[in-house]
């Protein structure tokens, strides 16, 4: 299988390197100017681009068999979350719109939830009163 990860970061890095290991080909977006190496290091072919400029992602070959959307802005604020979780988003399913992937699977955040009081917590659990920054992510 071909796997694009976009955000290949802490949580991208890890994920990609198990894929490669189970016999996976896979790819790596992360922001232009960022170090490739470990990439490479774990077999993953590293491709540089904002998803916030839909204009980067047309260097990126199509063909994938499954997108993981595990991006993280670089700072904190509403405006951020809306440009990469949103808009990143966005982009990517425009990228790929045309050879769409069989799978394209965005991670998200447990802060969308806003129970702290220890309580079990899933897909059907209360969204209300989440913050400003997770109700982009949701």
């Amino acid at each position: 299988m071909r796997v694009l990860i976009a955000g290949c970061g802490y949580v991208g890095l890890h994920l990609g390197a198990r894929l490669v290991d189970d016999g996976h080909v896979v790819g790596g977006i992360r922001r232009p100017g960022s170090d490739p190496s470990p990439l490479r290091e774990c077999g993953i072919e590293p491709f540089a681009a904002d998803l916030t400029q839909r204009a980067d992602l047309d260097a990126i070959s199509p063909g994938w068999d499954a997108v993981v959307d595990c991006v993280a802005p670089a700072e904190g604020g509403e405006a951020a979350y809306r440009a990469v979780y949103f808009e990143g988003a966005r982009n990517l399913v425009d990228r790929f719109r045309a050879t769409p992937p069989r799978a394209f699977v965005f991670t998200s955040s447990t802060s969308v939830y806003p129970q702290d009081d220890g309580s079990d917590v899933d897909e059907s659990s209360a969204t209300d009163g989440a913050s400003p920054t997770s109700r982009i992510l949701l």
